[in-house]
């Protein structure tokens, strides 16, 4: 897509209309049920301006073989394997979390796109062609299945007629008629699964056998039901976020591993994980039922309301935070799960409770903790429904790539001879020479530049210290006498950011080494209160 499209055919030229338009390029990423283009512009002209140019990549991308070669796959003169994607899944791909996570999502959704890796094995890309690339965005890439998030002080009407003007030329009508009568995808069924799950141990490669990791991992809750999937992620806040609470005291304090971390998805069907880091090889197989053990355990102490009432609150808090820094981030997800699991786009109710991240935290908060501990039980009692996986770290399966690469560049090398790696050096090295000439400056100008004044007129209003006497004022009678600071006001935040820096020049180079360690144990040491008396760590 990055490489050009039908209209701008230079790789490049879409990121640098971007800069014309006042933004930092353009970006995306892949996850396992949508691909997600983005660009964010200062102010709405640049935004409108540069709209037609990026769905124009999307919808008309050249996808030329070149572009294949170089971004994809190819084989160097050397008889290596490489290509910007190919050495990207090549890092990625046997790392102790992709391997775990390959296995787990493979046992939750066996047979089902869900348990695709998003990036690509590296034996099927070796035998990508780019026609299977091209069929695929035929596919797939059609303007039904396009769902355009525009937020900010964009005017709706100049919006909706620029859309429409870009869909007219990069998705005309004989396109929507061809298009017509296929299938929408993630629309099938999940199949139910096959309990119980038999347990996974899967290696990755590693010099360093001494530490591996485990993911346990079970099918949640259905889309478009939000309130489940609100207590099911507070509920794991409360045992496992924080050196409080129960999980990290069970696995991290007692030395098990070095942290718990849940996480999960949304999908028809979605899924729920935790992950346990960084547990020694004689040790991972004491993680299942230590896991088990501990939620029993917590079972039967049944739900802390005071700890229960601390974890929305902050939940809340970060919640609040989040719609100030980064509001898109909060309505991205939810628009995106209804647009491709809702059975219709046009109801909006699941997605308004969906987008209303403050009104799940209230409607969280006004449980009962019976409704808490009843969710709780109901996880302890349901271990035939999860699935392990022992990620194993292997210096044999380490020397085993090694040496399968090899061969497989010395295979390369005898079929190819010297005249045939000759021929695919001078494929790549005319492919590089196609992808990178130079960009027509016409098309670089081809747009207008926007007006600077009306991109900072939706900026805020900042006041800075020094130059305003009432910051001032307020700032000398929080710090103390002789403290270097500054301080930044934005009207209409609700939170207050303060910044420590230390000086540490005068630091002995031998104890500098111990600064990560000072860093990583400053918030969980005990205090001191305005009395003098030791507060500790978990009442902080």
């Amino acid at each position: 897509v990055f490489l050009g499209s039908e209209d701008y055919p230079y790789k490049g030229v879409l990121d640098k209309l971007a800069n014309r338009c006042l933004a930092r390029g353009t970006n995306a990423w892949t996850d396992v049920d949508h691909t997600a283009y983005t660009v964010t512009t200062a102010g709405t002209q640049g935004l409108l301006n540069l709209l037609p140019i990026y769905v124009d990549h999307m919808l008309r991308p050249t996808l030329t073989d070149e572009g294949f070669v170089t971004e994809i796959h190819h084989v160097t003169g050397e008889g290596e394997n490489k290509g910007v994607v190919y050495c990207e899944m090549q890092g990625r791909e046997n790392s102790a979390e992709s391997v775990a996570e390959r296995a787990c999502l493979g046992a939750l959704y066996s047979k089902t796109g869900y348990a695709s890796e998003t990036g690509g094995i590296c034996d099927n890309i070796r035998k990508l062609e780019n026609k299977t690339i091209q069929r695929y965005h035929s596919e797939f890439y059609r303007a039904e299945n396009l769902c355009l998030i525009v937020t900010g002080g964009v005017d709706a009407g100049q919006l909706l007629d620029v859309v429409d003007e870009a869909l007219a030329r990069s998705w005309p009508a004989e396109k929507v008629s061809s298009s017509k009568g296929l299938t929408r995808p993630w629309t099938t069924p999940v199949p139910p699964p096959t309990l119980p799950y038999a347990s996974r141990d899967v290696v990755f490669p590693s010099a360093d056998e001494e530490t591996g990791l485990v993911v346990c991992g079970w099918r949640a809750s259905k889309y478009g039901d939000p309130h489940t999937d609100c207590r099911a992620t507070l509920l794991w806040q409360y045992l496992c976020d924080g050196a409080a609470s129960p999980m990290t005291k069970r696995f991290v304090d007692e030395g098990l591993c070095s942290g718990v971390f849940p996480s999960g998805d949304t999908f028809r069907i979605g899924y729920r994980q935790v992950w346990f880091d960084d547990v020694a090889t004689d040790s991972l197989e004491k993680v299942q039922s230590e896991f088990d053990a501990a939620l029993k355990e917590q079972s039967n102490k049944g739900v802390d309301p005071t700890r229960m009432r601390d974890i929305i609150a902050r939940q809340k808090r970060k919640t609040l935070a989040a719609c100030e820094d980064d509001p898109c981030a909060l309505l991205v997800s939810p628009v995106l799960k209804h647009f491709i699991y809702a059975d219709q786009r046009d109801e909006t109710t699941t997605l308004k409770a969906l987008g209303d991240a403050l009104g799940l935290l209230e409607y969280a908060q006004s449980l009962e903790i019976e409704t808490w501990e009843a969710d709780l039980q109901k996880l302890a009692s349901s271990a035939d429904e999860r699935v392990w996986v022992i990620s194993r770290p292997s210096a044999a399966e380490a020397s085993r790539q090694r040496d399968e690469e090899e061969s497989r560049k010395q295979a390369t090398i005898k079929k190819e001879g010297p005249e045939g790696l000759k021929a695919l050096q001078t494929k790549l090295d005319k492919a590089q020479e196609v992808n990178e000439r130079e960009i027509p400056s016409a098309m670089l100008s081809c747009v207008p530049e926007p007006d600077l004044e009306e991109a900072t007129t939706q900026l805020f209003d900042v006041q800075s210290f020094p130059g305003s006497t009432a910051l001032t004022k307020s700032a000398e009678a929080w710090v103390s006498p002789g403290q270097q600071w500054a301080l930044d006001h934005v009207d209409g935040t609700q939170f207050c950011r303060v910044d420590v820096c230390c000086d540490t020049r005068g630091l002995a180079p031998e104890l500098r080494e111990f600064l990560p360690l000072l860093s990583e144990v400053l918030l969980k040491a005990p205090t001191y209160d305005d009395q003098g008396d030791v507060v500790s760590a978990d009442d902080n």
